[in-house]
């Protein structure tokens, strides 16, 4: 619900994308479903203390 609002907030001001840069750590599984689940798309991957992903959600 919370990032329901948020993401309206982010539309009305014209905000075209949201990036999780330094993102999730890719063996975060609850995390990672739970950003695709909201429509985020991994964008490219890096290793730092494992291996992490930087996602990207496309906003309307």
């Amino acid at each position: 619900m919370l990032f329901s609002y948020i993401l309206n907030d982010l539309y009305t001001g014209n905000i075209k994308q949201v990036i999780l840069w330094g993102g999730v750590q890719a063996s975060n599984e609850k995390a990672v479903n739970f950003y695709r689940k909201l429509g985020f798309q991994t964008m490219g991957s890096f290793e730092y203390n494992g291996a992490n992903f930087d996602m990207l959600l496309e906003i309307g």
